[in-house]
């Protein structure tokens, strides 16, 4: 199996050193660093930090000298995505590439030129010591595709998940969920009532709600309080 590494920096340089140590795997690393990447062809790429491995691999600066591979890693930066895939999409031609960058985007940015893309995350804490020298204070965490651990223990866990999911979905459509409405509910209030007899009943009138009857202002409190202070301010007549 072949693998490319697309931007061999400090996140590239996880991936690529520690599948070197593969037998099976042969990998390819493509970077615009001339100095880093004479280094790697001359030296290996030496990782440093968590474990201490140099791996042997074939780097180059010419897109055009990548040969064919069945996978793909591009670990760029976010800005220059566009330009790395537009140069080395010939070698995944039929392979797959998965970006293990930040930012959003970036899947959409592969998929305009690679048939086959895999989003993936990385949590890996290094930097590029020296060229062809990495150092890492962690060990990378990589997940990809839908399926982020393997074993029976991840699938144990993903079955959870799902029937979590699914029960949480279900007592939101219980709680949602509304009484059937009757066929006169459904009726139009301006169509008269269908009887089984073939007779129409009086249709219903959509008119104004009824104002408030308005009580007189002898039988309210505030009525009664106008009538008392005139009466108390009416002069009494003199005999």
């Amino acid at each position: 199996m072949r693998v490319t590494i697309v931007g061999c920096g400090a996140v590239g340089s996880l991936f690529a050193a520690n599948l070197a140590q593969l037998d099976d795997v042969e990998v390819w690393a493509f970077d615009l660093d001339r100095e880093h990447v004479a280094a790697m062809n001359e030296h290996g790429l030496r990782l440093s930090g968590a474990g201490e491995i140099v791996g042997k691999l074939s780097a180059t600066t010419d897109a055009a000298k990548l040969p064919p591979s069945d996978f793909g890693i591009v670990a760029t930066k976010c800005m220059h995505t566009a330009a790395a895939i537009e140069a080395t999409a010939g070698a995944f031609a039929n392979g797959s590439v998965c970006s293990v960058q930040n930012g959003v985007g970036n899947e959409e940015t592969l998929a305009q030129h690679v048939e086959r893309v895999i989003r993936g995350t990385t949590f890996p804490a290094g930097r590029v010591v020296e060229p062809a020298t990495c150092s890492g204070t962690s060990r990378a965490t990589r997940r990809s595709g839908h399926s982020s651990r393997a074993g029976a223990h991840g699938r144990r866990r993903a079955a959870r998940r799902r029937l979590h999911a699914r029960r949480h979905a279900d007592s939101r459509g219980r709680r949602r969920a509304r009484p059937p409405m009757a066929q006169a509910d459904l009726q139009r209030g301006d169509e008269p009532d269908r009887r089984a007899d073939g007779a129409h009943a009086r249709p219903r009138r959509r008119g104004r709600r009824a104002a408030a009857t308005r009580l007189p202002a002898s039988s309210t409190r505030a009525g009664r309080s106008r009538r008392r202070r005139r009466s108390s301010s009416t002069p009494t007549p003199r005999s």
